[in-house]
């Protein structure tokens, strides 16, 4: 059940309260999970065609990058709109929040350990072929492997996270995630 000033919104019809806070931090994780996958894609680029570098990676960059924060502001703004009092609807407010998760965080993950895992074998081939890697090359991929760990070790746990509260959610459990009396409570 609920409790706590979680009732209060539930029972005011002010869902929309909160999933307005969420609103914004959404947008941000979510575009920079899939701005990680557009500098992993540029840098495969990069190692497959290195002639084709400049045109290329700016209007890749550029158009990438509106088009990342139009659909994240889009997506996102289904659970608000869901959860205005004219629309409303708990298990389509649950749903709305679970694909909103999974669109803009665990989906781009996923996309950038698959480019990850195409751009190491892509640099192990070119290394196997006799052609010698230069100190830039080795820094830029340093780079990458940094790109990914902070991909894996951020974001990983924040969408383990997620995946929790919603499942807590649906099964309208969550008041047991977040006890007003005993702090923060771990029940399955």
């Amino acid at each position: 059940g609920w409790n706590g000033k979680m009732q209060e919104v539930r029972e005011a019809g002010e869902n929309w309260r909160l999933t307005g806070l969420l609103f914004p931090g959404q947008i941000s994780t979510g575009s920079s999970c899939f701005f990680v996958a557009l500098i992993v894609f540029l840098r495969l680029l990069t190692v497959k065609r290195p002639l084709t570098y400049g045109n290329v990676h700016e209007r890749i960059g550029i158009i990438g990058s509106i088009i990342i924060w139009v659909f994240s502001l889009l997506v996102n703004l289904v659970p608000v709109i869901i959860s205005l009092p004219v629309f409303f609807e708990k298990t389509l407010y649950g749903y709305a929040h679970i694909s909103v998760i999974r669109i803009t965080h665990t989906f781009p993950v996923c996309i950038t350990l698959i480019l990850y895992g195409l751009l190491l074998y892509t640099l192990r081939k070119k290394t196997q072929s006799g052609k010698e890697t230069s100190k830039r090359k080795r820094s830029l991929a340093k780079m990458d492997h940094a790109i990914v760990i902070w991909v894996v070790i951020c974001n990983v746990p924040y969408i383990a996270w997620w995946e929790w509260l919603l499942v807590l959610y649906k099964s309208g459990r969550i008041s047991d995630a977040f006890n007003t009396n005993s702090g923060v409570q771990i029940i399955i």
